[in-house]
């Protein structure tokens, strides 16, 4: 246990001490290794004696201690252990917070403790606090010493009980001069934090990999626990269980899918069953703004009981009678207290001070219930030198709870007296307006001295010469630069936000040089959450880019060689630079040591990467480090007896294998197939996710086959392999097929391991709701021996036993496909469907109906459906496509040009002239100018689209012609022999002929309804208002086949 005795000096004392009494992992971010900041001093002593914390769970009971410079994405660090139920604190300054809003957007859903000392120390800053206000945080300040202690006692507790992250900020300035304070007895910190909660929280994991891309995780709350903290003395019992849940939100909301991933923190220790699979699974909602005042106030009521200090989130100072107020957002309200205390009466009676314990969530009638109702005017002070609005951000929280405008001894002064004035000034300075500038931060980096060999070699090469100089003094004549930029091992923990993702991205003519100063003695390969990205091979992915790997003071040649080349490299180029040193102001000597050690045990390779080398005829890839090189020789001369010892599919760190554009772009692609499985089912039937797992692609043949009759049938078909398939979404199906083949020994294919792996012994999937089949193909007789024989189909046996435990419904008894049945495995398949018929789709148009009005209307594709092309024929119009041009719109991934033939139909064979004229127009407008007169006695037009077939038509009948059955499966048309010599012959024989030809039309109106319409560009009803056509000579499957009517005209 840590010590319980001593005095507190300062409040990063007291935070430390908190932070390490409360913590599993300590997070110290601190200028650079040789600069300690004010917590890490006192952390480090503490773990130096091996103190005892009050929560950590493992065997030694210290607390973990990083240390990790505040420009190498400290936050970052947090993901890992918080996922792995450790609980998490981060001591800093203000200078990482404005950088590190990517995560804390994430992080404000996770129980983590982030102390921020305010900076400059002499000149505070409170805009950084400002900036990340609607971060999600809950945000605590303190003022004073003791303050400090108690603030962050009830940070820790309060991010235990609300599963959301906590900031507490303060001034170390502004307590400067408080009197020393004792330790805070570590019986009431572990009270008020309620172990049990810790180990519930402890024993738990939080589910999720990625680190940059927000995959929805909120913090969440038991209904029936939401008011759920009872204060008490030493001697009172307090519930273990408040209810909080912590969720991840699915992209695909269902009411399993959430259950399934909420983990009950605080429930029992067994909180990590899916409450999926309970009885009674209690109902959790977002944890809201009065959750957090109803468990902070509990703390603080506790505190009381236990301490006798009262904290509330809005605290007033002053006279109850006062008047007028001052809202202080800053540091040192002490003094602005002193000083209404000594002034005269007649400026500062009845005024008051105002500050925010609790500044987020912001609570407003909080603040009302802190004030005198008698105040009239309040005037806001906020600290901020960077302001980014017109209003302060106090002011405008302000005014959204009073609903009404804004209204030290000098400068007090003028405040109140602006204040009673009849027109108040509105953003009044107070203070110096000279703050510090941004390059006199306590943090600013400097380079260390023992970089500077690099930079003298940059100046020896392209700068130290006389004839440089000569040359520098005529540089106008030059067009060329070396551009450099120069830069640290930061960039290698995040490529993605990194400037050096965006430089080689880029393409542009820019060379890196990055400095790796870790030292081969302090490397951190055993611990691969903290290491970090190669650069040289994220730069050589690329493919575009100049990569070298160089140590100064190991090859000085080589770097003389690699930084040449990499200016002459057109294009970027990235150089980097081994400099180890364990401090800033280490020796040349232990840079040397240190660097022998990387470089001649092969930790940091030297090698050269140059694209251009193709265009020469040369490799692209150098190795320089002769030991390694003779070491890869003697390697490749072994035979490879031991590379099954590997694994088969390595899994590496997410802060290793992951950068932010790969979690973007798989979060892209989630949603996007997301959005398609929504669209989907808005449009078709119901759904058939059918998933295979196949070595000789049998398995997958026959899935894409069953795909394809689903969706003839208007099901919502997908159809995958088990490998891509996320296991998390099995619950939410409704319907699902499985095909299986059988490898090896009763084995999985190679693309459906990975699937059994994760389902096989998975106790909380729920499949209640989930109908499915199993298909497995094998052979019998592949086995020869007897006790062989249970290999046959195990595979599909195995996963029909396991979908069955979990609940799931079968649709069909599980299907066993034989390669010795007479026709294989297909003998295992059930009999296929009849097969979808003409007379089928006739019966189904509705009277030639069927969706040819939807069809037209549906500009996606210039076709209609393959039903559809069946029923246009009795319309008069086949489809067609241009095959000159199939292959060629083929290889370009375009459909094929579809276009429509339309036929007339002309009984008889007769027409006017001026129907001819209007025939040719009609070619002319809605075809291909092109217009054919065949031996059945009709017209026929070619290339007409489908846009403009409903214009074409109206066309034909302007001209009182019509295209009704002149296709399909009626007759056609009726045909008359021309007789020139016999002219009253043919009149006779025509006019029967058109009789006919109107007698045998069909009777359906579909034709009327589809195609044309009235003057006015509305349907006209050219039917009764029977409720169904009718077709008494042709019924609902008019003919089997097409027929024609000819007659001839005899000669005499």
């Amino acid at each position: 246990m840590a010590t319980t005795s001593g005095k507190i000096r300062t409040p990063e004392e007291a935070v430390a001490r908190i932070a390490y009494l409360s913590s599993d992992v300590i997070i110290s971010v601190q200028p650079a290794h040789s600069i300690e900041s004010e917590f890490s001093s006192h952390l480090q002593r503490y773990a130096g004696r091996k103190d005892l914390s009050l929560v950590a769970a493992n065997e030694s009971g210290v607390p973990e201690l990083q240390t990790i410079r505040y420009n190498n994405d400290p936050l970052l660090s947090v993901f890992t252990p918080i996922r792995n139920g450790k609980l998490v604190t981060v001591t800093t300054t203000s200078s990482i917070l404005v950088s590190s809003v990517p995560h804390l957007y994430r992080l404000a859903n996770f129980p983590v403790v982030i102390h921020v000392s305010l900076q400059p120390s002499q000149y505070p800053d409170y805009s950084s606090i400002t900036s990340i206000r609607n971060s999600g945080f809950t945000f605590l300040q303190s003022e004073t010493l003791q303050e400090a202690q108690d603030i962050a006692v009830t940070a820790h507790a309060l991010a235990i009980k609300s599963g959301k992250g906590v900031i507490h900020f303060f001034d170390s300035v502004s307590s400067a001069d408080d009197n020393h304070i004792d330790f805070e007895n570590p019986d009431v910190v572990s009270k008020i934090l309620n172990i049990d909660s810790v180990r519930v929280f402890q024993s738990s994991k939080i589910g999720g990999s990625s680190i940059y891309a927000d995959n929805g995780r909120i913090a969440t709350i038991s209904e029936n626990t939401a008011t759920g903290f009872t204060s008490g003395g030493e001697d009172s019992t307090e519930s273990a269980v408040p209810g909080q849940t912590t969720a991840e939100v699915p992209s695909k909301a269902s009411s399993v899918g959430s259950s399934k991933s909420s983990s009950v923190r605080e429930s029992s220790v067994d909180s990590q069953a899916s409450s999926a699979t309970t009885v009674d699974a209690p109902n959790v909602r977002a944890v809201s703004s009065d959750d957090i005042y109803n468990f902070v106030s509990g703390i603080w009521d506790q505190l009381k009981l236990m301490v006798g200090r009262e904290y509330t989130p809005f605290h007033y100072t002053g006279p109850a009678n006062a008047e007028n107020a001052l809202f202080i957002f800053g540091s040192d309200v002490a003094s602005f207290a002193l000083a209404i205390d000594e002034g005269a009466d007649e400026v500062f009676s009845k005024a008051g001070i105002i500050t925010a314990r609790l500044y987020r969530p912001w609570l407003g009638s909080k603040l009302i219930e802190a004030i005198p109702k008698s105040i009239k005017r309040i005037a806001v002070l906020e600290q901020i030198r960077r302001k980014t609005t017109k209003w302060g951000p106090l002011l405008l929280d302000l005014l959204t709870t009073l609903k009404s405008g804004p209204g030290v001894r000098q400068a007090l002064r003028g405040v109140v007296q602006n204040l009673v004035s009849e027109k108040p000034i509105q953003n009044l300075e107070v203070g110096n307006p000279d703050g510090p500038n941004a390059s006199s931060s306590e943090d600013t980096l400097s380079q260390p001295k023992v970089e500077s060999a690099y930079m003298k070699i940059l100046d020896q090469i392209f700068d130290g010469s006389a004839l440089s100089q000569n040359l520098l003094s005529k540089k106008g004549l030059f067009r060329k630069e070396s551009s450099w930029l120069i830069g640290s091992d930061a960039w290698a923990y995040d490529l993605g936000n990194s400037g050096v993702h965006h430089v080689i991205a880029s393409g542009e003519n820019v060379n890196m040089l990055i400095i790796d100063s870790t030292p081969y003695s302090e490397r951190s390969a055993a611990d691969a959450e903290r290491r970090k990205k190669d650069i040289g091979l994220y730069a050589m992915n690329f493919g575009n880019a100049y990569v070298a790997s160089v140590a100064v003071y190991s090859s000085y040649t080589q770097v003389l060689q690699a930084m040449i080349e990499a200016d002459q490299f057109n294009g970027p180029s990235v150089v980097v630079a081994y400099l180890p040193y364990f401090k800033e102001n280490d020796s040349p000597l232990t840079v040397l040591q240190e660097t022998k050690k990387a470089v001649d045990l092969g930790y940091w390779p030297l090698y050269r990467w140059n694209p251009d080398n193709d265009e020469r005829g040369e490799a692209n890839f150098s190795l320089d480090s002769e030991r390694i090189k003779k070491e890869l020789k003697d390697f490749l001369a072994r035979d490879n007896h031991l590379t099954q010892l590997m694994k088969k599919h390595p899994q590496f760190s997410s802060t290793i294998s992951e950068d932010y554009g790969t979690e973007v772009r798989a979060l892209q692609k989630r949603k996007a197939k997301d959005a398609y499985n929504e669209l989907l089912e808005g449009m078709l039937g119901a759904p058939l996710t059918i998933l295979f797992a196949s070595d000789n692609g049998n398995a997958e043949s026959l899935s894409k086959r069953l795909g394809n009759r689903g969706k003839a049938r208007g099901l919502k078909t997908i159809v995958m392999a088990m490998e891509d398939y996320p296991i998390e979404d099995l619950p939410t199906e409704e319907n699902i097929v499985f095909l299986t083949s059988t490898a090896g020994q009763g084995e999985f294919p190679q693309n459906g391991h990975a699937f059994w792996e994760a389902i096989k012994d998975n106790t909380d999937l729920d499949l209640a709701s989930v109908n499915y089949s199993v298909f497995a193909l094998g052979d019998s007789h592949y086995w020869p021996r007897k006790e062989d024989k249970h290999y046959y189909n195990k595979p599909g046996k195995d996963l029909d036993r396991v979908l069955a435990n979990l609940g799931g419904k079968r649709l069909a008894d599980i299907g066993l496909g034989d390669d010795q049945d007479p026709d294989g495995y297909q003998t295992g398949l059930e009999p296929e469907a009849p097969p979808i018929t003409n007379e089928d789709i006739k019966i189904e148009s509705n009277y030639l109906r069927g969706t040819i009005e939807e069809g037209l209307k549906d500009t996606s594709t210039m076709a209609i459906s393959a039903s559809d092309s069946q029923l246009t024929k009795f319309h008069g119009t086949y489809m067609q496509d241009d095959r000159d041009l199939r292959d060629e719109r083929k290889a370009q991934g375009l459909e094929p040009a579809y276009s429509f033939m339309i036929r007339c139909r002309l009984p008889g064979g007769v027409s006017t002239p001026k129907q001819w004229v209007q025939m040719d127009d009609v070619s002319n407008e809605f075809g291909n100018q092109t217009m054919k007169l065949t031996t059945r006695q009709t017209f026929q037009f070619h290339g007409v689209i489908k846009t403009k077939l409903k214009g074409a038509m109206r066309g034909i009948n302007k001209a009182l012609m019509t295209t009704i059955a002149a296709c399909g499966d009626v007759n056609r048309n009726v045909m008359c022999s021309s007789l020139p010599t016999g002219s009253k012959y043919h009149k006779e024989v025509h006019a029967i002929s058109k009789r006919i030809s109107d007698h045998l039309l069909p009777a359906t109106t579909a034709y009327h309804e589809i195609w044309l319409k009235d003057e006015n560009d509305k349907k006209t009803q050219v039917a009764g208002d029977a409720i169904q056509d009718f077709e008494p000579l042709y019924g609902p499957t008019y003919l089997p086949r097409k027929f024609k009517i000819t007659i001839a005209i005899p000669s005499t």
